[in-house]
């Protein structure tokens, strides 16, 4: 079994019925994963593996595992962290492709002025747009193919 399938299956087990709006996320972003494999080569699976897995962390069964996890794991290298920012902040909450800038906001409108998230974003959004400028270059300015979202039932049930 591949990094990519097990964590999907991980992934799946954790958010599909208590987090369907995150499950439909992954997905999305695991696609995006999967179409930067030009980019990405022998990487590929393993940025897709942390893309399934990059938003259990909301799972209810995961809270209070972080320290064990930063323990765990060490941090990928730039460009390998740069491709999964990209995909994550080239998804939307259900799946559908984004610019970095339409999910900035999308992130900000969601959780409004004064939450922790947006302001968390505000002060790291520019390495954000750096991270998703650098594979942009990569892409040769292009975007990746449209993905459809994975789980169209889901984009007003929450």
């Amino acid at each position: 079994m591949s990094q990519a399938a097990w964590a999907e299956g991980i992934a799946r087990a954790l958010l599909e019925e208590p987090l369907p709006r995150r499950w439909a996320h992954s997905q999305g972003v695991a696609a995006a994963a999967r179409a930067l494999a030009p980019v990405l080569g022998r990487h590929t699976n393993i940025v897709t593996a942390a893309a399934w897995l990059h938003d259990i962390g909301y799972a209810p069964a995961v809270h209070g595992c972080g320290d064990d996890l930063f323990r765990e794991f060490k941090p990928a290298a730039r460009g390998l962290s740069d491709a999964l920012t990209y995909c994550d902040m080239t998804t939307g909450p259900q799946g559908q492709p984004l610019t970095a800038e339409q999910r900035f906001a999308e992130i900000s409108d969601r959780y409004g002025p004064d939450h922790v998230v947006t302001r968390a974003l505000a002060r790291s959004a520019p390495e954000l747009a750096a991270s998703a400028a650098r594979i942009s270059r990569k892409l040769g300015g292009r975007a990746l193919v449209p993905r459809p979202a994975q789980v169209p039932a889901l984009m007003g049930a929450c």
